[in-house]
């Protein structure tokens, strides 16, 4: 004999058989105060491999295209778990959780039953009046004291509804025959139920109480068509449901005395939007699904169990590098085109292709909060022309850190999902403010001048209101201080009155918005929240222009900054850029080279020395700052704002990409007109263990010279150029680097369930990037796209719900 259960239009039906020692099969009546043995058996029960399966029922293997019903099947693993309770029952136990267990016949047939997980089970009360049992699956959804002496229980439908294995025809042959199916297996955990059963003195001879459950959800089978005949095959990273309407995932109350779920009136975040993760694998090892011309991906979702009009949701594709695909259902499941309660409702794709633009924030509600958000970014946005064909990895600096442009022009950052750009600015006397990468201004590539501060925002202004469609996106961009010809201060007044002009243009009114933490995604669709990164002093902006204060352009900071955003609020920042280079080990008598750790900048083996650093490592630096800045984001649950900077380099052999300390010797000289100081030589050092005081024959030296020099007399000047390291091997450092960062990230997507804030790194948009005749895997695709699909894995606070 075999065990069912079935979704069958409205009703799932189940009959489950338990005892608390062994199945009882002969009648027999109750006695006050025995433990209740629940049970009952069903025909045509296959036993299951995974219960995480959907099946099909028997005659329909394989024909997931049409179907009339679905099987599901239990795992007897100890997974499967109930709790019943009895208003009727003894006092000394009303209600008790129980395992789904099995036990085998002699004929090869299997039973199931209630296995009670504590030392005891419901028990029997006045055996002369009735019994109303009631039980709720899965034991582990149960929120608070449910069926604990009252008949009604609360329970969550998350937005993400964990994604089980990847099934194809050669995985999995018994479950699939058709090779052009592919299934991303439900977890069943969300599958809800409700059981009741009644046991009554004059109807009922046996102790035995069957149990029939009716599921408390609804199902929306998607099914994703892959590209036509002849185009590429497409990476699907999620799949989402939206109502436009109500909220179809969350709490909800489930009262077994009337047979009904009630909803809150005001969720505590988006849960209009439910969302199956499609990435298989977890860290640099995972991987979206590829879908080919001619397949199909089916994925599941089980949903609140009210009536929703087909025309009030939209199933949307995420594919890698942030392309959505988005289908409204038009005609519901049913004629009156309303997708009942309790039922399963299929939905078809179109075939999957590249959308014109990529809108990923088009899937956010409107009213969720801005800085819930996971925005992926780049660092040093703009590249120019990156001209690296005589590259020597060894001594070649490279100043310029992305592969793709911000905006301008096909395949931009933008294209790639990119929300977040740093850009940095450079200024005169003049009042300029034009585009600054590497070691000087970059030219527009469309109209081929100078690129300046109004192009940058007129670019982006293209992406996020596109002509002639709705405006979805919003971006942040942040502006860097570039120290070549004015002071910061100069720098600040030239870029606030650039950006002042511009937003007085009547064709931009409205694009600038000041982001604070009460910012709306609605509010920010169609605009720009232009961030500047100011020193200590700088001018401060007025409102719609954004600050962080005390940013710098350091690449040395070895700790994780809480700085001023508006004046109001606080944004933690991570941003050590300039690192070790452990595939150079030139000799240790120049450029700082240590065992173990390669090529070192000069201003960590000065900090080494002083004990201000515990480490020559400055990748596993960064990593430990990553780490904690990750361990933060985690703890705090999404009331701060943080800039979780992943971009860098490895310092090459170059003294402007390590820094150095410079002694410039000076000797006193008598001449007609006085006396005056002539440099004799100077001496670099690339490691601080190499500075030695000279002997000066006095005790004064250092920046000031001797207050009364005698001819012959020798002053040392020396000059810290610690603080130099703008550039070197971006490429190693990816590669270095970014797996690590792919592995934190992937388990803050998965585990973490919280805003990650504003993620910076390098190449983002390109898989590999190559210099001379080196190739680097740096994982800018990977990367980018685990940032975008976090915003999809919980709830997100809205305005309704504050901070």
């Amino acid at each position: 004999m075999k065990n069912n259960k079935f979704i069958a239009g409205a009703l799932m039906l189940l009959l489950v058989a338990g005892c608390s020692d062994e199945i009882e099969m002969r009648q027999e009546l109750p006695v006050s105060g025995d433990e209740v043995a629940f049970g009952a058996v069903t025909e045509d029960f296959s036993e299951p491999e995974s219960r995480t399966i959907y099946g099909l029922p028997e005659g329909e293997e394989g024909n997931f295209a049409n179907y009339s019903k679905l099987t599901i099947s239990w795992l007897y693993d100890g997974t499967d778990q109930v709790r019943v309770y009895s208003p009727q029952a003894s006092e000394e136990c009303k209600y008790a959780d129980y395992t789904v267990s099995k036990t085998d016949g002699a004929d090869g047939t299997s039973e199931a039953y209630l296995a009670k997980n504590g030392e005891i089970g419901v028990r029997w009360g006045d055996i002369s009046t009735s019994h109303n049992f009631y039980a709720f699956y899965p034991l582990n959804k149960i929120q608070g004291d449910g069926l604990q002496g009252k008949t009604t229980v609360v329970a969550n439908i998350p937005v993400a509804q964990e994604r089980g294995e990847l099934l194809t025809s050669e995985t999995h042959p018994d479950v699939i025959t058709d090779p052009s199916w592919k299934i991303i297996a439900p977890d069943m955990s969300y599958c809800m139920m409700a059981g009741t059963g009644t046991w009554d003195p004059i109807q009922n001879q046996d102790k035995n109480v069957a149990l029939k459950f009716t599921p408390l959800v609804s199902v929306l089978d998607v099914v994703v068509n892959g590209p036509e005949s002849g185009q590429p095959s497409r990476n699907i990273v999620s799949v989402s449901v939206r109502c436009s309407s109500q909220d179809i995932v969350g709490d909800f109350t489930y009262d077994f005395a009337t047979g009904r779920c009630s909803f809150p009136e005001e969720s505590d975040g988006d849960n209009r939007i439910a969302t199956v993760s499609c990435v298989q694998g977890t860290g640099s090892e995972s991987r979206p699904v590829t879908l080919s011309a001619g397949e199909k991906l089916n994925v599941k979702f089980f949903l609140f169990p009210r009536d929703v009009k087909g025309e009030d949701l939209s199933v949307s594709v995420l594919m890698e590098g942030g392309y959505v695909l988005t289908r409204t259902l038009s005609g519901g499941g049913s004629q009156d085109g309303v997708l009942a309660s309790g039922k399963i409702s299929r939905v078809i794709t179109p075939n999957l292709k590249f959308p014109s633009t990529n809108n990923w924030m088009s899937l956010i509600g409107n009213d969720v909060l801005f800085s819930q958000l996971s925005l992926p970014g780049t660092k040093q946005s703009y590249t120019g022309s990156m001209d690296v064909s005589s590259f020597d990895p060894t001594s070649s600096i490279i100043r310029k850190y992305q592969d793709l442009y911000v905006a301008t022009g096909t395949n931009t950052q933008f294209d790639a999902g990119i929300r977040a750009f740093d850009v940095d600015i450079e200024s005169d006397g003049s009042g300029k403010t034009e585009v600054y990468s590497g070691t000087s201004v970059v030219n527009n590539p469309i109209t081929g001048r100078t690129m300046t501060l109004d192009d940058v925002l007129d670019a982006l202004k293209g992406k996020v209101q596109p002509e002639n469609e709705e405006a979805t996106e919003g971006v942040v961009l942040f502006l860097t201080f570039v120290n070549n010809n004015v002071n910061s201060k100069v720098w600040s007044q030239n870029v606030i009155r650039a950006l002042e002009e511009w937003n007085q243009n009547p064709e931009n009114s409205d694009v600038l918005r000041q982001l604070t933490t009460s910012t709306t995604m609605e509010q920010m669709r169609g605009k720009i929240a232009v961030v500047m990164n100011l020193s200590s002093g700088d001018e401060i902006p007025n409102s719609p222009i954004n600050y962080i204060q005390g940013m710098g352009t350091g690449r040395q900071s070895r700790e994780i900054r809480p700085l001023n955003y508006n004046g109001n609020a606080t944004v933690y920042v991570q941003n050590l850029m300039q690192v070790n280079n452990p595939t150079i080990t030139s000799d240790p008598g120049t450029f700082g080279w240590r065992q173990g750790v390669g090529l070192v900048p000069y201003y960590i083996t000065e900090a080494v020395a002083k004990e201000e650093a515990s480490s020559l490592d400055l990748i596993e630096t960064k990593k430990d700052l990553m780490n904690q800045m990750i361990e933060r984001i985690r703890n705090d649950g999404g009331q701060s704002l943080f800039i979780n900077d992943l971009s860098g380099f490895c310092v090459v052999e170059d003294a402007a990409s390590t820094g150095f300390f410079e002694y410039r010797y000076n000797t006193y000289h008598f001449s007609f007109s006085g006396g005056y100081w002539e440099t004799d030589r100077t001496e670099s050092f690339y490691d601080y263990q190499d500075v030695t005081q000279p002997d000066l024959g006095y005790d004064d030296y250092g920046s000031d010279e001797p207050v009364r020099p005698s001819l012959g007399d020798t002053w040392c000047q020396y000059d810290d150029r610690s603080e130099l390291g703008n550039g070197g091997n971006p490429g190693a450092f990816a590669e270095l680097f970014h797996e690590e960062a792919t592995n934190a990230i992937s388990a803050l997507v998965e585990n973490g369930r919280v805003p990650m804030g504003i993620v910076l790194m390098n190449f983002a948009g390109s898989d590999v990037v190559q210099f001379g005749n080196v190739t680097y895997k740096v994982q800018g695709i990977r990367l980018p796209g685990l940032v975008m699909s976090n915003n999809f894995l919980f709830e997100l606070k809205t305005a309704g719900t504050g901070n």
